[in-house]
């Protein structure tokens, strides 16, 4: 009886997502309509802003769309629908072997007809991987150097720029080291920045746009994400300077703001916490619970090394290699055996044991305990997909009006809502209630 009662439960709260996915759908579109009918209203005005140049791919032209952090989430969901969409993206991967997944991954996708194109007489587009790690400003030079040559081989302008690449750092700001603001800020703020800024000479010619993937925690920072949530604000604000400042070259700026989203961050939340606890405790976490630090990589090779499949071809057959304007220098191969390896290495060495240390772990510690209780209980169940966030970034690539900022999730709306209505006071009480702070 007990079993079936489980299954039963399980199967409605499947179908109360599933309904609650197809209303904040129909919220979405209602969302789009309302804003465009006003910026239209307000184009009409004296200095009202214009529409903005649309640049869409048709029959055989593909425009290009840089997105930064493919490897997993959002990222790697989005470019491959820009791809089926007929876009060209150039996906930015820190390790080759997740630009090779994530081409194989597309391909293998338009044989079997997973994602069909539903624009008429549109082909699909490629992707093309671009080794580019945010936070490593010379690698960052070499990445742009190289996407602005397939540009001119390719004949095709960039018409979008997709800051997507993030790290979360789960910690109380009390314990908040000089190495976890300097990865988090580098990441998550300078790192879009920088690439925005060399760029910009490219999307201003071909009016493209700039999409920077912040956080409802911008504006609605949690207990223990304050150094996440501060690197996403900065990355809020500089978006709005920017759109202004922009605006004039016919550059739009939009910022999409998802709540919790269906990707590995979530998944990684409960060992980062563990490590945070255990180095509280003087002690080494255990192997493979949280992810290294990212390292800096040789700038051998921009673009994995692999003959590169036209979109013109049949599917499995592959170009002739002189004919990709992507051949690299040095061959980036794959290698599962130092990929487990590195995804294994040692954390940075724990703090030594102080009285300190060792009185804010205590104090801390519910905190600790609470959020990881947290995580664990609203993956997945409460957690949606990255559909609504690929809408949100695909209404600002082909709108004449894009969205100056996209709320994403039911959470991310319903939290801005109640801090319009009932003010922070009574969500700081949520949170006691939840027994966090």
């Amino acid at each position: 009886m007990a079993f079936v009662t489980n299954h039963l439960l399980l199967l409605l709260v499947q179908t109360f997502r599933l309904v609650l996915a197809k209303v904040l759908h129909l919220v979405d579109q209602l969302s789009f309509a309302v804003n465009h009918i006003v910026q239209l209203t307000l184009s009409q005005l004296p200095y009202g802003k214009p529409p903005c140049q649309i640049t869409l791919p048709v029959a055989n032209f593909h425009p290009g769309v840089l997105v930064t952090g493919t490897s997993t989430g959002i990222g790697h969901d989005l470019a491959l629908s820009l791809a089926h969409a007929g876009y060209t993206v150039f996906a930015g991967v820190r390790r080759p072997e997740d630009g090779l997944d994530l081409r194989d991954t597309y391909e293998r996708e338009r044989r079997t007809n997973r994602r069909r194109n539903l624009t008429p007489n549109v082909r699909p587009g490629q992707i093309l991987p671009v080794i580019l790690d945010v936070a490593n400003d010379l690698q960052m030079s070499d990445s742009v150097a190289a996407v602005q040559e397939a540009l001119e081989q390719l004949d095709i302008p960039l018409i979008a720029l997709v800051n997507n690449a993030g790290v979360s750092v789960s910690s109380p700001m009390e314990l908040v080291t000089d190495d976890m603001l300097r990865q988090t800020f580098a990441v998550n703020y300078i790192g879009p920045v920088r690439l925005t800024q060399r760029l910009l000479p490219l999307l201003r010619r071909h009016h493209g746009r700039v999409i920077n993937i912040s956080s409802v925690t911008a504006w609605l920072p949690s207990p223990g994400f304050g150094v996440y949530s501060a690197s996403k604000a900065a990355l809020l604000a500089t978006s709005n300077a920017w759109r202004m400042e922009l605006a004039a070259f016919g550059v739009p700026v939009s910022v999409i703001e998802p709540g919790r989203v269906n990707t590995a961050l979530w998944g990684k939340l409960a060992g980062q916490l563990e490590y945070h606890q255990s180095r509280l405790a003087s002690l080494r976490p255990t192997p493979g619970s949280v992810s290294p630090r990212p390292r800096r990589r040789s700038l051998s090779a921009t673009f994995p090394d692999r003959p590169h499949q036209s979109t013109d071809t049949p599917s499995g057959e592959s170009s002739p290699a002189s004919t990709s304007p992507l051949a690299a220098p040095t061959a980036g191969k794959r290698n599962n055996a130092s990929s487990a390896a590195a995804a294994t290495t040692k954390a940075d060495n724990p703090l030594p044991a102080s009285p300190r240390l060792q009185a804010a772990g205590e104090l801390y510690e519910p905190m600790f305990r609470r959020l990881k209780t947290n995580g664990s209980d609203m993956y997945p169940s409460l957690i949606f997909s990255s559909d609504h966030c690929i809408e949100a970034v695909t209404h600002a690539l082909t709108s004449s009006f894009p969205k100056a900022s996209y709320r994403v999730g039911w959470d991310s709306r319903l939290a801005s809502i109640a801090i319009a209505l009932i003010g922070e006071p009574v969500v700081e009480f949520l949170y006691r209630l939840q027994g966090v702070v």
